[in-house]
């Protein structure tokens, strides 16, 4: 195992020789890092974790970007499965009665599994691994709809079909249906600009369960 090696997958950006190996891709991560500082200026009660675990996911993804190897697609994974399992974290303690600590500990333990899985099997395991994360994350606000523990859900919607169109155009963009080298705006870069506001408008929504 190589982690300074190539990452698994390989996008349609094709990395250079420099300083930043994938300019445009690396660019669109500034999102993340704008949506963190407007959710930080808010200055509510979850404008800390959602506003600060956005900037992390913006660093770490233009980390991975920037550098195109091994270790850092793994960073930036781990960056994505922080703030799924914010989201996680949020909607159990709402569900169920349980201490945070021992939550905190479980997802923990959840996540350094989940990292492991990636590593022993590697290519789209990643993928498989987050996908689990956020299968998880949609059944326990579901639950909390279907129990009556949430009030209005219109953000929360917004929020999963603006992820769902940002996951479908990433698709396209890793399989090659929808590629230009040269073009500056490809697959990946809208799909992080994408999930930037599906993380804000997650921030809205469970903000608006507090007051």
């Amino acid at each position: 195992m190589n982690l300074l090696g190539n990452p698994t997958i390989e996008f349609c950006e094709k990395a250079f020789d420099g300083i930043i190996k994938r300019p445009f891709y690396a660019l669109s991560n500034l999102s993340y890092l704008m949506v963190g500082f407007i959710i930080l200026d808010r200055k509510t009660r979850y404008s800390k974790p959602f506003g600060y675990i956005a900037i992390l996911v913006g660093l770490l993804s233009f980390g991975y970007d920037a550098s195109y190897t091994y270790l850092s697609q793994l960073l930036d994974l781990l960056g994505m499965l922080i703030f799924v399992n914010l989201l996680i974290y949020l909607s159990v303690k709402r569900l169920f009665s349980i201490k945070t600590k021992k939550l905190l500990i479980f997802q923990i333990i959840a996540v350094i599994l989940g990292m492991f899985a990636i590593l022993y099997f590697k290519s789209f395991s990643g993928d498989f691994v987050f996908g689990a994360f956020v299968l998880i994350a949609i059944i326990l606000e579901l639950s909390l709809w279907k129990a009556k523990k949430t009030r209005e859900m219109k953000m929360w919607f917004a929020g999963l079909a603006v992820f769902i169109l940002a996951f479908i155009i990433w698709l396209f963009d890793a399989n090659g249906l929808w590629c230009d080298p040269t073009n500056m705006i490809n697959g990946r870069s809208i799909f992080h600009i994408l999930t930037s506001i599906t993380i804000f408008l997650l921030y809205k929504y469970n903000e608006s369960q507090t007051s």
